[in-house]
């Protein structure tokens, strides 16, 4: 069966086509033509780029053209104007030389004048030396007022001399305003000291009033229940009640009910005596 099933099978014939294999065919094909697109794309975008590089490159080195280009008009000028300056400082070098020649001539006429200038000087001498006469008396009037001055600064000394006796009278009452301030500071320790004990009693007053306030619901809680045990006891303690016979008997309760009001007594004691002690 096996051999006849092959024998029928239509593997040999090259009439029918494989769709599957040329469906996976053109799946690659489709593959391979859009990932040379994508190459192709970043190969432009890379071209791309590169002209864009060229063309800054080619401008950067344009600009760098026009910047020699105008630094050789400036070193052009600049040399241009060197040269006319360097005539200039010539013609100039010239004039300098016709002016010494002048000046060595005002020179000789300058030596004459100062001849004549020396004559004036002598001149001038003798009234410096009335000058100095003058000069000797107002030294004098200067000399009166330096003796007043000194007058003057002996009584300012008088006067420092006195400021600086009252700065010692002020050291002194300095000295007995520290003493003060000593004491001061002793009664402020004792105040703290005593500060602090007051706030240790109000520690044990706290706690007293605390304990207190236990003693208050224990208390509270003792008259109920005396409340309830009385109100037990009313109807037997009634003339003509079922416990007329053993009336005048101490019952458990009342027994109990005097144990609690005793203990609740010493315990008010107790309180109040701790109270007193905290005060």
């Amino acid at each position: 069966m096996s051999s006849k099933a092959t024998d029928n099978t239509p593997s040999g014939d090259p009439s029918q086509v494989d769709l599957a294999g040329l469906e996976q065919l053109g799946q690659d094909v489709l593959a391979t033509m859009q990932s040379l697109r994508d190459l192709l794309s970043a190969r432009a975008a890379a071209l791309e780029q590169c002209c864009e590089a060229l063309e800054e490159y080619q401008a950067r080195l344009t600009r760098e053209d026009e910047q020699l280009a105008q630094r050789e008009t400036g070193l052009c000028e600049q040399y241009e104007t060197r040269e006319v300056d360097l005539a200039a400082r010539e013609a100039l070098r010239a004039e300098q030389e016709a002016q010494f020649v002048e000046q060595a001539n005002l020179y000789e006429q300058q030596t004459l004048e100062l001849q004549q200038q020396q004559t004036e000087l002598a001149q001038r001498v003798e009234q410096t030396d009335l000058r100095d006469q003058e000069s000797q008396a107002r030294h004098e009037d200067l000399a009166a007022r330096e003796a007043a001055l000194t007058r003057e600064l002996e009584e300012l000394r008088a006067k420092v001399e006195e400021v600086e006796a009252r700065g010692a009278e002020l050291e002194q009452q300095s000295g007995s305003m520290e003493e003060r301030r000593v004491g001061l500071d002793e009664q402020q320790e004792r105040l703290s000291t005593a500060q602090r004990d007051c706030n240790e009693k109000m520690r044990e007053l706290g706690s007293a009033q605390a304990s207190l306030s236990g003693l208050q619901k224990q208390l509270e809680s003792e008259l109920d229940r005396l409340s309830d045990q009385h109100a037990d006891l009313l109807p037997q303690l009634e003339p003509g009640g079922d416990g007329q016979a053993d009336a005048d008997l101490p019952k458990p309760a009342d027994a109990k009910a005097r144990k609690s009001l005793e203990r609740f007594q010493k315990l008010c004691r107790d309180a109040k005596r701790k109270a007193i002690g905290a005060g």
